[in-house]
């Protein structure tokens, strides 16, 4: 969602609508359309309005000038979760963080976002520590013990700089420690670099699993029969990720657009065809991984594979199980400028 903000109307009217137009958008946000107030109440001290056009109008292009220069989240919109308890101040920084091209999920509950965090797998957390602390160390302590949000990382913004506070939230694995009260432009700025500097190899794997969790939510909603086996099959037939699905056997029966971009073979060629058959498309050590996710359901792989014109492809490979009897394998060439967002 973008919020053009125009230059010669009062700002407190347009910033209310946009906050508005914000809160019925997001998902997360603890709060109804109707709660949000219609002037916030940064507003009494805020900037001009042609200062506030400029900061946006500054963060507006900035993932588009990252994607050309291939720093953003590989083909992706960036994710950031936002944990703030005080409603007005989160719907304007999701509001802000929208601007700056992010897809935003917002809450005021910490303990909410590691489930959260779990289904969306975001490319940053931004946590508001306030009192009670404990319980933000303990969403910390969670964050990083869970092996699909350990890896992404935290920025904290506090007030609370007294004693050991910041240290013990860097040691319970943030980040990054902001102290308030600061400008949203030093959030972002923070942000924008954490992600930046996130490897390449991370990016690729996060995209690679939210792919998976996708499928397997819509596994979720269909029987587990042949008629949803046939409805999920038809879906990744139609996706522009690299995912191929197969049977228990090992036998492909469904081919992405992606997979075909990828390997060069169309899906003609790589239905009915194995895993297990050498050289063609998941190669060993995939093959290998394959039975042990079969055993124990948690597998990644990374290898060298050859695509249909005989070059060598770097590639990072997951699998998870869609609908009983069905099974995804979702790949990424590592060495790629982009990776293609799921449409």
């Amino acid at each position: 969602m973008k919020h053009t903000f125009r230059i010669g109307q009062p700002l407190s009217r347009q910033f209310g609508e946009a906050v508005k137009r914000t809160a019925r958008a997001l998902k997360w946000v603890g709060s109804t359309a109707e709660e949000v107030p219609a002037i916030h109440p940064v507003l009494a001290t805020a900037p001009s309005p042609q200062a506030v056009e400029h900061r946006l109008a500054d963060h507006r292009p900035q993932w588009e000038r990252r994607r050309s220069e291939g720093m953003a989240p590989v083909g992706e919109t960036p994710r950031a979760l936002l944990v703030e308890p005080d409603r007005d101040t989160r719907v304007l920084y999701a509001s802000l963080f929208e601007e700056a091209g992010y897809a935003v999920y917002a809450m005021a509950e910490g303990i909410r976002a590691i489930d959260i965090a779990r289904g969306r797998l975001p490319d940053v957390l931004v946590m508001d520590l306030a009192a009670p602390v404990t319980e933000g160390f303990e969403i910390l302590r969670q964050w990083r013990e869970d092996p699909l949000t350990s890896t992404i990382p935290i920025v904290v913004v506090t007030s609370l700089l007294q004693f050991d506070v910041p240290a013990r939230t860097r040691a319970s694995g943030a980040i990054s420690v902001l102290e308030r009260p600061m400008s949203p432009e030093t959030i972002l700025a923070e942000v924008d670099e954490l992600i930046r500097a996130t490897p390449r190899e991370r990016l690729v794997v996060r995209q690679l699993k939210r792919s998976l969790l996708m499928l397997r939510e819509l596994g979720k909603q269909v029987k587990p029969d042949e008629r949803g086996q046939a409805r999920i099959r038809s879906l990744i037939d139609r996706l522009q990720v690299a995912i191929l699905a197969l049977d228990t056997q090992g036998h492909y029966v469904a081919v992405s657009r992606g997979a075909s971009t990828l390997t060069g073979y169309s899906r003609a060629e790589l239905l009915g065809k194995s895993i297990y058959d050498e050289g063609l498309v998941l190669p060993p050590p995939v093959s290998e991984r394959w039975q042990e996710f079969l055993t124990q359901q948690q597998a990644a792989a990374e290898t060298i594979m050859r695509d249909s014109r005989g070059n060598s492809v770097s590639i990072q490979t997951e699998f998870a199980t869609v609908l009983p009897g069905l099974h995804a394998a979702a790949f990424a060439d590592q060495n790629a400028a982009q990776l293609r967002r799921i449409s």
